[in-house]
């Protein structure tokens, strides 16, 4: 199948007919007597259709078996940095969203993950800081 054919037609799900995904608007799903799940979905940061279809689309285009999206840039880059081992290391960008430092100094430090902000647009400084236990 074609990279444009994958865009349009991958998942393969119909939802009540709709030949274009519909924009699920909804932040809580149907639960049950004892909380729990009726359907596929609880609320919608642990998940729905939109991001599902999304994520089944992203892996087709890529050629991978599975993709994640997350809701912004600061869970992803959370998330990224929760993969690291005690003893990694991370560079940061000098010009990097403040927060981005605030998590490896407040979350990742406690862990055993180091960070140095480097100035990224000095090529000399930034080859110079990269050692064995540096993440890229």
């Amino acid at each position: 199948m074609k990279f444009a054919t994958r865009a349009i037609h991958v998942p393969r799900v119909r939802h009540e007919g709709a030949i274009a995904p519909p924009i699920h608007l909804s932040t809580t799903f149907e639960h049950g007597p004892a909380n729990e799940a009726i359907a596929d979905y609880e609320y919608v940061r642990s998940g729905n259709p939109n991001v599902n279809e999304l994520e089944a689309r992203l892996a087709s285009l890529e050629g991978g078996s599975h993709a994640l999206v997350y809701a912004s840039g600061m869970a992803a880059t959370t998330a990224l940095m929760d993969t690291l081992e005690p003893g990694s290391e991370i560079l940061i960008h000098s010009d990097t969203y403040y927060d981005t430092r605030t998590v490896a100094s407040e979350l990742m430090e406690p862990r055993g993950v180091r960070h140095r902000v480097i100035d990224f647009t000095d090529a000399e400084a930034l080859e110079a800081a990269v050692s064995d236990a540096t993440t890229m």
